[in-house]
């Protein structure tokens, strides 16, 4: 007799995780390999890589400078998305290898969405699209201060790159 843990290649002994942490490394690999990518996910990985790697082509002279603001309703995913696609811009070093190669790994040749995100990851990779993935959680930084979001999102960069946060 044929059971789950037979069909599928997880280990059903791992832990799934509730919360995604974006600037948690430590799972990466295992999130890349596992991320099961629907059509429409697809297309946004495509939107949101193409505009990335659009900013790093030569002819922008190192000044297409862009950022990325993810929203959408709880539990919709968003997380789980910022957390592969920073990580696809940054170019993570994981314990099975680059993010960009373990998630070409994902792709499935012959799917047109899939072969443009293929062709943008070999892109990024041709122009060397450098990242810093900046995580941080809005609502435990704003709490209910008047601060706005872009002094908060300022003061988040800033202690990432090591400076001061203080604007």
């Amino acid at each position: 007799m044929t059971t789950v843990r037979d069909t599928i290649q997880r280990d059903l002994a791992d832990e799934i995780q509730s919360v995604i942490k974006v600037a948690e490394a430590s799972r990466l690999s295992m999130d890349l390999r596992e991320y099961v990518l629907t059509d429409l996910l697809a297309r946004q990985f495509g939107d949101v890589f193409s505009a990335l790697v659009a900013g790093a082509r030569p002819a922008t002279n190192g000044t297409g400078k862009t950022g990325i603001w993810v929203s959408g309703f709880f539990g919709s995913g968003k997380s789980h998305f910022a957390k592969l696609i920073g990580h696809l811009a940054a170019n993570t070093q994981t314990d099975g290898g680059p993010a960009r190669e373990l998630f070409r790994q994902r792709l499935r040749p012959g799917h047109a969405r899939h072969d443009r995100i293929g062709e943008l990851l070999q892109e990024a990779d041709t122009h060397v699209l450098r990242a810093q993935l900046v995580a941080f959680d809005i609502t435990a930084l704003h709490g209910d201060s008047t601060e706005n979001t872009g002094r908060i999102f300022l003061k988040a960069l800033f202690r990432e790159l090591g400076l001061s946060s203080v604007i």
